[in-house]
């Protein structure tokens, strides 16, 4: 090592630490008068990845400074890989479970109200019955289409990379706030 690179003591003032230590990187100005200037070049690099395993070179480094941590990594990929794919799965039940459960209801609610509906008319209410049968078959058609198209909205907004609309968040308030009495 040269004398240049080593740390300067305690006891030198700041101007000599710098000339000592950078003198690659400080170059003093030369001025008429007063004091010297110093300028000062600094460089910064940066690295990033996506995902839970870091590049192979910065793997390699891991077991070097630790060994056995680039399989440690490793298979914490692999368990939180497993973990996601749980979740997914339980999800995708949970949706088809609602799924079958509302086709089950609206089964329940067609019956019911076209039962009601053909009661009504056999009993000599006929424009009840109908009135009543009408309300029954066009709720389940809107409620059926409503459906297939808020399906629609969202694996369209899926496949445009975008998360889609959240319909069931409230509006935030905008009313000014109170003002305060001094």
């Amino acid at each position: 090592m040269d004398a240049t690179s080593k740390a300067a003591p305690e006891s030198t003032s700041l101007s000599e630490q710098v000339e000592t230590s950078q003198p690659i990187l400080m170059t003093p100005t030369k001025t008429t008068s007063g004091p010297q200037v110093f300028s000062h070049e600094m460089s910064y690099s940066e690295s990033i990845w996506m995902g839970p395993i870091p590049p192979p070179e910065i793997l390699a480094g891991y077991d070097k400074a630790l060994p056995g941590a680039a399989d440690r990594i490793l298979a914490m990929a692999e368990t939180q890989q497993k973990h996601r794919h749980g979740m997914e799965s339980k999800v995708l039940d949970s949706h088809i479970a609602r799924s079958q459960q509302g086709l089950w209801c609206g089964l329940i609610v067609a019956i019911g109200g076209l039962s009601v509906s053909g009661f009504s008319i056999y009993w000599g209410y006929s424009v009840a019955g109908v009135l009543l049968g009408s309300g029954t078959l066009a709720s389940l058609v809107g409620v059926f289409v409503y459906g297939k198209r808020e399906q629609k909205e969202e694996l369209t907004a899926k496949k445009d990379g975008r998360k889609p609309a959240d319909k069931k968040a409230l509006p935030q308030s905008k009313t000014p706030a109170a003002p305060s009495k001094k």
